[in-house]
């Protein structure tokens, strides 16, 4: 028996939902889209993107109220970057380069005042 397995990640006005299907997905947006005219809301098509994270790249067709979603190869969530392909590289290599800063900017702190760090 086939389960649908979803999850919906969300923080503040953030949210990212994943499906194991593009089927599953597109049923949870029309689900959300319904329910959120209920309520006067709708979502912000501009802002929503999809990404299909997989081996071999492939177009995907999600909609919302008949619209394609722009398909990504990679986003920010949270100060993390994901990536379509599942590797981690982009994020890593973003997150050394902000550590090197920091370094950089201590390094010259301690110069300009003769100080060491306490």
């Amino acid at each position: 028996m086939y389960r649908r397995r979803s999850r919906a990640i969300c923080h503040a006005d953030d949210q990212a939902v994943t499906a194991n299907t593009e089927k599953d997905l597109q049923k949870i947006l029309d689900e959300t889209s319904k329910v959120l005219k209920e309520y006067g809301m709708k979502i912000n098509i501009k802002k929503t993107k999809v990404m299909k994270i997989e081996r071999q790249p492939s177009t995907t067709k999600i909609t919302v109220d008949g619209e394609i979603l722009q398909q990504v190869e990679e986003f920010k969530y949270l100060g993390s970057i994901l990536s379509s392909s599942g590797c981690s590289e982009n994020d890593i290599r973003v997150r050394i380069g902000m550590v090197k800063r920091v370094f950089n900017k201590e390094e010259l702190g301690i110069e300009k005042n003769g100080r060491g760090m306490s």
